[in-house]
């Protein structure tokens, strides 16, 4: 029998064939695989299982498609409980945790880490694990925390007369900035505040509180920001409605980034984009969200680990993703991928991972400098919380596009939020009100 060239590469691309399926069923067979169902941005995301899976763990983590919101999340995992599709993991936004917990998902972190202390020497500190508590028990481990930032182009800040390492610290001087930044020329955009492509009316909330208010009375018996702190919101969104093209936040981030938007008040997440498109072209720096009362404070946005699996082997399995990935390592990848604040302290303190790159990266220190002044990030109770935060979103673009006053828009804001709070709150509002 003659052997030719040809049978020869046959051959051989079988055996290749061959060898290579049996390796994926011997990885199958030795790896436990675990889904997970993410949100935005997925480069992070992505990045952080790159490595764990690379760590041959014994564990290997499949990403869902990222999901565009927090929002979009929590319908996935809803709409997963009724198909019985629902995932191992879950990278919820901190809004969202009690509304997912309320539905009967989520495993409490005691069943994995027992006494404070471990917690403390894995660098989980108190107010971290806070962050993903309902009621008394942590429900996920925090993974990208954020807050609201003020970045500014420092080059168009100079040219319409302002002092880039003086930027101001008020929404009157910003806001008078930005006019002169608009009329440097045609092409020349002054100010974005995000308000809309943004989870939970995540930075309303932030004005809100950062006056001193809050979005809903102890409880969660009634919309609170009805009073002088939603109204002083209302009324900065409104002024900066004067200077501001409406337009989506990826337009926004395009401009920013082209070096035609002069300020851009964000999410702390978006350092990493900005400072890489930035790089070479024109000077970019950060500011903290203005906080005009002593007794302001800002909601921490962000993410939380949490574990789904119902399984006792899946939800080991699970638990060795987010230990690592809200660990030291899973963490400074997360940071150096994104622009979150970390939620380990262990990353922060080891000069290997983060300590010396924050030395490098002053631009993400705004965010770091803002978290003591931080809190929960709220969500509103009941089946109807995602429709009440479309709501709020709605009636904030009237006011940015200024098609109506803060006052007109702010009553029935409050109005409308009632009307979709639960009835057992609904009726309380009733009774005191008879």
């Amino acid at each position: 029998m003659s052997i030719t060239r040809r049978s020869l590469i046959h051959a051989s691309t079988a055996a290749v064939l061959l060898a290579t399926a049996k390796s994926r069923v011997a990885f199958a067979q030795a790896h436990k695989s675990v889904s997970m169902v993410h949100g935005l941005p997925a480069v992070m995301y992505q990045a952080v299982a790159a490595r764990f899976n690379s760590d041959n763990t014994g564990v290997h983590a499949n990403l869902e498609t990222p999901l565009p919101t927090y929002e979009d999340v929590t319908q996935r995992l809803l709409r997963g409980k009724l198909s019985g599709d629902t995932p191992d993991i879950v990278f919820q936004g901190l809004n969202r945790t009690k509304t997912i917990v309320d539905h009967g998902l989520g495993q409490p972190m005691k069943l994995f880490v027992g006494t404070d202390d471990e917690w403390t020497d894995m660098g989980y500190t108190p107010a971290m694990l806070g962050l993903g508590k309902v009621g008394s028990n942590s429900y996920g481990l925090p993974f990208a925390i954020s807050t609201p930032v003020v970045f500014y182009n420092a080059d168009l800040v100079k040219r319409a007369g302002g002092d880039p390492d003086n930027f101001p610290d008020n929404w009157d001087a910003i806001i008078s900035l930005a006019k002169s930044i608009k009329d440097l020329g045609s092409d020349t955009l002054g100010i974005h505040f995000e308000y809309y492509d943004v989870s939970g009316n995540w930075t309303f909330m932030a004005l809100v509180q950062s006056f001193g208010g809050a979005m809903a009375t102890p409880g969660d018996e009634d919309a609170a920001f009805g009073g002088s702190e939603g109204l002083n919101s209302l009324d900065v969104l409104y002024r900066i409605g004067e200077v501001m093209v409406d337009m989506p936040y990826s337009q926004a981030v395009q401009a920013f980034s082209a070096g035609t938007l002069g300020v851009f008040i964000s999410s702390s997440a978006a350092t990493v984009g900005l400072e890489k498109t930035a790089a070479g072209n024109f000077d970019v720096r950060a500011a903290p969200f203005p906080r005009p009362s002593a007794n302001g404070t800002i909601p921490a946005g962000g993410s939380v680990g949490m574990i789904l699996a119902t399984e006792p082997d899946q939800q080991a399995a699970a638990w060795e993703f987010v230990k690592f990935a809200t660990g030291p390592v899973g963490q400074t990848i997360m940071v150096k991928e994104a622009g979150y604040a970390p939620g380990n302290s262990l990353a922060v303190n080891d000069p290997k991972l983060l300590g010396s790159f924050y030395a490098e990266h002053p631009l993400h220190m705004v965010a770091i400098r803002q978290l003591p002044f931080a809190t929960a990030w709220y969500s509103f109770p009941g089946d109807n919380s995602i429709k009440i935060t479309t709501i709020i979103r709605d009636h904030l673009q009237v006011v940015v596009t200024r098609q109506q006053k803060p006052d007109a828009v702010l009553a029935t804001m409050v109005k409308d939020v009632r009307d979709l709070l639960p009835r057992s709150t609904s009726m309380n509002l009733y009774s005191k009100t008879r």
